[in-house]
């Protein structure tokens, strides 16, 4: 259905963020899971291809893998090489980052640094640094990311499903 909706759709768009990375929560690597008939459509479309990189895996929100990561500054460095290296592979526009439930993220200085550091590096190669936010959280201090960012997109979305009852 969403691949129908997207040739139906894509003379409205200039960009798309399709859900193909993931973190991979034992490695500390970007994992790659696209849609190839939606890549192939996508690359010869001229909307921006800007894939989110999620912290879910598996179906589980892995916030420990994100802790480890932005505390520390090798991992950071070699996290955004391995995001920059995806991002040229498949000739992608940029990233945006989807990182959730961050509970165990004790400073959030540590994510604004990785932030700042993959908004250079990607600069750095003409790409786009993106963001997506839900509202009213206080796991990201807005106030700093929003340097870090070209773009950041609030999450100001319900989240019910086909089994649940209709919500706000």
């Amino acid at each position: 259905v969403s691949l129908y909706s997207l040739r139906e759709n894509i003379s409205s768009l200039n960009v798309v963020l399709p859900e193909w990375l993931f973190v991979d929560p034992t490695a500390d690597t970007v994992v790659v899971q696209m849609q190839w008939s939606a890549y192939h459509f996508l690359d010869s479309s001229k909307a921006k291809i800007i894939p989110l990189l999620s912290n879910s895996y598996g179906d589980v929100w892995n916030h420990e893998c994100v802790t480890r990561i932005v505390s520390s500054p090798a991992k950071r460095h070699k996290f955004i090489s391995n995001i920059i290296a995806i991002i040229q592979r498949y000739g992608f526009d940029g990233v945006s980052v989807d990182f959730e439930d961050l509970y165990s993220l004790e400073d959030d200085q540590n994510l604004v640094d990785f932030h700042e550091e993959l908004y250079d590096s990607l600069h750095a190669h003409n790409l786009l640094a993106t963001q997506c936010i839900p509202p009213f959280n206080k796991d990201y201090r807005v106030s700093e990311l929003h340097k870090f960012n070209d773009y950041i997109f609030v999450m100001a979305y319900d989240e019910h499903f086909s089994t649940t009852k209709p919500g706000p």
